[in-house]
């Protein structure tokens, strides 16, 4: 079974894209973090990871060219 690493990092939950850049740039060997679902090791920063979960939001629907805009934070499966 697994043998991943056990890291305890600060987890960073921002509620805005700006909030994001914020802690990425001010980070601390800080990563991002989709879903979490990797094949390898999810990704985990060494002492921050940045949650992009709450970025999680559609931001424009273009029915005529099929074509969505989202946050970084949306699953495909909830699309």
């Amino acid at each position: 079974m697994g043998r991943y690493p056990i890291i305890a990092a600060e987890m960073i939950h921002p509620r805005t894209a700006d909030a994001a850049q914020r802690a990425s740039a001010q980070g601390d060997h800080a990563i991002a973090r989709g879903n979490g679902r990797a094949y390898e090791d999810a990704a985990t920063g060494f002492r921050q990871t940045i949650a992009l979960d709450h970025l999680n939001r559609m931001r424009a629907f273009d029915s005529k060219m099929g074509r969505v805009t989202v946050k970084i934070g949306l699953l495909l499966s909830v699309l």
